[in-house]
């Protein structure tokens, strides 16, 4: 068996490592990478620019819209205080979108909705120096801001216009990374540009999740804020051979069986194979490293 072991390939080397896709293994994670991938695909500028019109009425700009990451903006948020803002969205799922941006362009976005133009006097104010309070009317424009780039971008995708005005949110938490794709989307003018962070649920960009809750059978997804409590009890299947009923009487009577190892070698949970890749020997022992992941779901 070792001089099989020995003709097997090397591991990877962990410098190389990076170059594989991770896979996501639990539901959550899967219904987050199949929406984050879709979501590159979809070109939000249009219906954003479109919408917010609307609210900007007479003023000409441009949208810019990138996925970012959801550390970096988390980040961002605990600086310093931020306005944070929810709209119920009803569809395609019962979940909430969220919409932060700092007090200066607050201002700023309401002062282009109210006059459509900047306040030249917040150009030059410094974001730690402006005032962390907003009037009825700047917190209305805000919710109305979140509210027309949510009912955009179900229309864009759904045909449906089903987000509500959105309302403060000072004392929640940022949603669940994994329940939500976080954009930053940058309102571009002829000497001037505002931005914010728009949190969309995954269910915009994923439908499997709102199958999931249609489904009669109790939901099976497991909480990512214990993932490291899950045992997950697999097998390798190094080798595997079809034997007569004889030659299984002449193992018992302690015949030697000749194998060979797989190649690839599997690995399963229960019955079904999740990933292949190759057993190899290393420091006197065998080790097994993941070269390919089953596409079959």
């Amino acid at each position: 068996m070792n001089n099989s072991l020995r003709s097997k390939g090397k591991l990877i080397k962990a410098e190389m490592a990076s170059a594989f896709e991770v896979l996501p293994l639990t539901l959550e994670q899967r219904a987050y990478t199949a929406a984050a991938k879709s979501a590159v695909n979809v070109k939000f500028n249009k219906i954003l620019e479109l919408e917010l019109a609307q609210l900007f009425n007479d003023s000409q700009f441009s949208i810019e819209v990138n996925m970012c990451s959801y550390a970096a903006v988390e980040s961002w948020f605990k600086e310093l205080p931020r306005v944070y803002v929810k709209c119920p969205s009803f569809f395609p799922t019962d979940e909430n979108a969220y919409l932060a941006l700092d007090y200066q362009s607050a201002h700023r976005v309401a002062d282009l909705c109210l006059g459509g133009a900047m306040n030249p006097a917040s150009n030059n104010e410094v974001i730690d120096d402006v005032a962390h309070d907003l009037s009825v009317t700047e917190t209305r424009i805000c919710g109305r801001l979140l509210q027309r780039q949510v009912q955009g971008i179900q229309h864009l995708l759904f045909k449906e216009r089903a987000g509500l005005i959105g309302e403060i949110c000072k004392d929640e938490p940022l949603p669940s990374a994994l329940d939500y794709l976080v954009f930053k989307v940058r309102l571009i003018l002829d000497a001037e540009v505002v931005s914010w962070f728009m949190w969309l649920p995954v269910s915009f960009f994923n439908n499997a999740k709102a199958q999931d809750t249609n489904n009669n059978e109790p939901n099976t997804t497991l909480p990512m804020h214990n993932s490291h409590r899950f045992v997950v009890k697999g097998s390798v299947v190094m080798a595997s051979k079809k034997v007569t009923f004889k030659q299984l009487k002449a193992c018992v009577k302690g015949a030697i069986l000749p194998i060979e190892l797989n190649d690839p070698a599997l690995f399963k949970l229960g019955n079904k194979t999740f990933f292949s890749g190759q057993v190899a020997e290393q420091d006197a022992h065998l080790t097994f490293q993941i070269t390919a992941i089953s596409e079959k779901e």
